[in-house]
């Protein structure tokens, strides 16, 4: 079962393919709102089944049509609404835009990440060095049924029920940690400074605000 809220399901534009972050930013307590959390590998494991399982799975959490992906299998059946929003290399170049959605995850001491394959709609997790750059999709853990979340930026993110959990539609965007203080994430744009980080960082892809 999934039930979208928020806006017209399917579409996305309003934040695109949002920013790409190093693992040291997501493993901040305090990246995500209250009463939502960066997902463990876990959680993924849930909303694969509920897509279908990780053969072609993707194709359900995939935006449909060519507009963010390099092929027009996705048929976006729970709502999901993945893009394929490519990712920052360690060493700090950019790679595959339209071809692979790779999210972050936070469960055990490797750096971990889910990716859906644009091609085939296949799913598989990944291993990363940190400063690879990989997008966000936020999970609710709180007690109520909300239907948008907004972030410290002020950005609106519809959300969606699929099986028994509330994702956020669109990547996260947001430029600060979310919990008081709320401290400024850091803007890399250089190749070498993003190889060389051992601290948070994000970038937009090809450091074109554009893609986000």
């Amino acid at each position: 079962m999934s039930m979208f809220f928020g806006h017209n399901q399917g579409e996305s534009e309003s934040l695109g393919y949002g920013y790409l972050y190093n693992r040291y930013a997501i493993i901040d307590a305090n990246f995500p709102p209250t009463d939502w959390e960066v997902p463990s590998e876990s959680d993924f494991d849930t909303l694969i089944a509920s897509a279908g399982g990780s053969g072609s799975g993707g194709n359900a959490l995939k935006e449909a049509g060519t507009n963010h992906w390099i092929a027009a299998n996705g048929t976006n059946t729970t709502g999901f609404t993945g893009l394929g929003s490519g990712y920052r290399t360690f060493s700090g170049t950019f790679a595959r835009i339209t071809e692979y959605l790779n999210l972050w995850d936070t469960e055990g001491s490797s750096p971990n990440y889910m990716r859906i394959v644009g091609i085939s709609g296949s799913i598989a997790y990944q291993g990363a060095l940190a400063a690879q750059g990989n997008s966000i999709r936020l999970l609710y853990t709180g007690a109520g049924t909300p239907t948008t979340v907004t972030d410290n930026d002020g950005n609106v993110y519809d959300v969606v029920l699929i099986g028994s959990q509330r994702w956020t539609v669109q990547n996260w965007k947001c430029t600060t940690l979310s919990r008081s203080p709320f401290t400024a994430l850091t803007k890399v744009t250089d190749s070498a400074a993003w190889a060389a980080l051992t601290t948070e960082g994000y970038c937009a892809y090809d450091n074109d605000d554009n893609n986000v």
